[in-house]
């Protein structure tokens, strides 16, 4: 399976901050973060799969092929003469989608996988992210786009104006083996944008919800309209399902796949976390962004701050990377208490205490007085459901928890050392 991703620089340099759902840094705080993630999506993306590719324009050509060095299979300069507005930053992506003639997977950028994708996604006709259900106040961005196409666009397409906006797909994963349906999609999305944006900015729409009307609406009808079978990567689609996809810390132990959707990429900890593992796993890659950003007089404070971590953190991820599974790290890693963290109870609660700085354990909290020696994950479990000491919560929920509690511990709280001989 061929593995393609895009890059459209217009959208990254260019985007007003202003603008809804822009594009600037790639949704990232700031440049470094940015190249950081598009060096490791690309990297990761080559542990499990030989052949790579980027299609992109001149100033990609540079920055990705002469400047940074990543190792993707080819590059295709195709993007340069795309005359379109950069709010509309998805048009990159479906003019990429047009130019493939064989089965292909394209994945964003802010993806990072830990494995091969399933066989079941390799072989599909057609291939999304997840369904995205369209619910009332909650995703508004898809009715609100809609409702302003059929009062100010007269040349929409009817499949879209007619969509009784129910369900989308997400497009972060799409590709499939359906070459000949993938084609007749990606030429009708570009058409309808390229009809519909001078309306669009003569109305001053609200520029930037309306990329996942032409990319991921337009799919979704004409899949469901012509019953092309797709496969998800995110199967149930419910918020818990959802979420391990976007956990980063846990992700390498449970669905090998992150995909740091929208705001995601603004959350601090998702920054830091992506960008040590960047430099714990591609240490070499890693020293070339940083070379390239000193080249161009660029420095960000707010890196040199969170990499002060990272010795810490690199130490506890290489024990962490021996366990493959959820089950491993629960069954054979031994997690203990820090010695530079101390242990109190004042008759109504523990409290954690380093550095001056103390830290009330409430909730599942409550369980880290469990580790002033080590212990295994499952013996915690067993300890806990033997003498119902989460009441009636159920085994499967306790076993879940207490995972997350320790890898946001390890990582995050840095309250817990790991032992894995």
């Amino acid at each position: 399976m061929k593995i393609i991703q895009s890059f459209w620089s217009k959208p990254l340099l260019k985007s007003n901050q202003e603008t809804y759902q822009n594009r600037l840094n790639g949704g990232w705080p700031n440049l470094r973060y940015a190249l950081a993630a598009m060096s490791y999506s690309c990297l990761t993306l080559k542990e499990f799969y030989d052949d790579v590719e980027l299609y992109t324009d001149d100033f990609g050509m540079h920055l990705f092929k002469e400047a940074l060095h990543l190792p993707y299979t080819r590059f295709h300069n195709v993007l340069n003469d795309l005359d379109m507005d950069e709010s509309f930053w998805a048009y990159g992506k479906i003019i990429t989608y047009s130019l493939q003639n064989e089965p292909f997977l394209h994945v964003d950028n802010d993806i990072f996988i830990s494995d091969k994708f399933p066989e079941k996604i390799e072989k599909a006709e057609l291939v999304g992210q997840n369904i995205e259900w369209i619910i009332p106040k909650a995703t508004d961005d898809y009715t609100e786009a809609l409702d302003f196409l059929r009062q100010n666009v007269p040349v929409c397409p009817k499949i879209i104006l007619d969509s009784k906006c129910r369900q989308s797909i997400n497009m972060g994963l799409f590709g499939g083996n359906n070459i000949e349906f993938i084609q007749r999609y990606a030429h009708m999305a570009m058409d309808a944008v390229k009809d519909a944006v001078p309306y669009i900015l003569a109305k001053k729409g609200k520029d930037g919800t309306f990329n996942i009307i032409f990319e991921q609406l337009l799919l979704s009808e004409m899949a469901k309209k012509e019953s092309i079978p797709t496969a998800y990567m995110v199967e149930n689609n419910d918020c818990s399902d959802f979420s391990q996809y976007i956990n980063l810390e846990t992700a390498q132990f449970t669905v090998n796949y992150t995909h740091c959707v929208g705001l995601i990429k603004q959350c601090n900890f998702i920054c830091e976390q992506m960008e040590y593992r960047l430099r714990s796993e591609f240490p070499r890659q890693y020293r070339i962004i940083l070379d390239y950003l000193e080249s161009q007089g660029m420095h960000y404070n707010i890196n040199e701050k969170s990499m002060r971590y990272f010795d810490d953190f690199n130490r506890s991820y290489k024990k962490l990377k021996v366990y493959k599974t959820q089950e491993e790290l629960m069954t054979k890693g031994l997690f203990k208490l820090r010695e530079d963290v101390n242990l109190n109870f004042d008759g109504n609660f523990y409290w954690l205490n380093r550095n001056c700085e103390s830290k009330k354990l409430e909730r599942w909290g409550s369980f880290l007085a469990y580790f002033q020696d080590y212990i295994t994950g499952n013996e915690l479990c067993d300890y806990i459901i033997e003498n119902k000491l989460a009441g009636d919560i159920n085994a499967t929920a306790i076993r879940e928890n207490i995972f997350h509690l320790i890898v946001q511990n390890v990582y995050s709280n840095r309250f817990l050392e790991v032992k894995t001989d």
